[in-house]
């Protein structure tokens, strides 16, 4: 069953942590559980005000100059909850990301940079 959130695979913590460290600092768009793991992994280093919250985020056009932090296995299931708010360029991903992201793809986890 998917998580039901596009946060990132706890398996997978370390290698996005360390991918982060070695970008340019940017905004991180995530969902709070992705947020929360994210500050602990960094030893509280990452601060709430590099965060956004990814269920605010209607369209891609919306983001810029930052990072895009989703679950790629859930991302992929077509759920047809009302309740669910994952913004659809998410919901479709790779298909529905802008061609000028890179996406930097992790076993079940996925960085999207946004320029």
């Amino acid at each position: 069953m998917a998580n039901q959130t596009p946060e990132v695979c706890g398996g997978k913590m370390r290698d996005v942590m360390a991918y982060l460290e070695s970008m340019p600092p940017k905004t991180i768009w995530a969902d709070g559980r992705t947020e929360g793991m994210l500050r602990i992994a960094s030893g509280f280093e990452l601060g709430p005000d590099r965060f956004r919250d990814l269920y605010k985020v209607s369209t891609s056009r919306e983001l810029k100059n930052c990072y895009v932090i989703i679950n790629k296995f859930y991302a992929r299931f077509d759920l047809t909850n009302p309740y669910n708010k994952v913004p659809g360029f998410v919901a479709n991903y790779p298909l529905g990301i802008p061609s000028d992201w890179k996406a930097k793809d992790f076993f079940q986890s996925a960085v999207l940079d946004v320029p």
